[in-house]
């Protein structure tokens, strides 16, 4: 089973509570659930499993992680108020028509806290040829551990497992290499 899933760098924008923040917000430290022995709790990393995740879109249809079984997934947590996000969901869009036939998909996952509302009138304007989601404050807390930097985006092998990670901004070809990398096979970059 292809699950959907993120896990947390050292670069990008460190995020309070259940992803709350927007625009002119101070932005503190998510702090991870902590073991009975007060240690961190282990968030998905390159080459682990991904945990499986259910995150609905704006009709109420809920996208589960298995929908992306067999194929390299590029989940992208993104903000509409986060100028790095908002760059980089034209070029997935690219990205979703041009490896599509490779077995590629693309799942748009924000985080904004004012919901829909919010998410809508920017997908209208882009008009994605991928899914979008709302996540949801569990996948959250699942998935980023002590910090999370928006935009954050993984590549997930077609077997469930993390190619790579990125997180915060980076060049459009950094993202097509990583793709072509993972459609070609097993091995990682950075």
């Amino acid at each position: 089973m292809t699950a959907l899933g993120i896990s947390v760098g050292t670069t990008g924008l460190a995020i309070s509570g259940a992803l709350t923040g927007g625009p002119g917000e101070r932005l503190e430290t998510l702090r991870a659930p902590r073991g009975s022995d007060g240690a961190k709790s282990a968030v998905p990393d390159r080459g682990d499993a991904l945990p499986p995740s259910d995150l609905p879109d704006a009709d109420g249809r809920v996208w589960t992680s298995s929908d992306s079984a067999g194929k390299v997934v590029l989940p992208n947590f993104w903000a509409t108020w986060r100028g790095p996000c908002r760059t980089g969901m034209p070029w997935f869009k690219q990205f979703q028509h041009e490896y599509r036939d490779s077995g590629f998909s693309v799942a748009a996952v924000s985080v904004d806290r004012e919901g829909w509302g919010a998410v809508l009138p920017y997908v209208e304007e882009l008009d994605p040829n991928d899914p979008v989601l709302l996540s949801q404050p569990s996948v959250n807390q699942t998935f980023f551990g002590d910090r999370i930097g928006l935009p954050a985006t993984y590549v997930v092998r077609m077997d469930g497992t993390i190619h790579s990670r990125h997180v915060g901004s980076r060049p459009k070809s950094h993202f097509s290499r990583a793709i072509e990398d993972a459609l070609a096979g097993p091995s990682d970059i950075s």
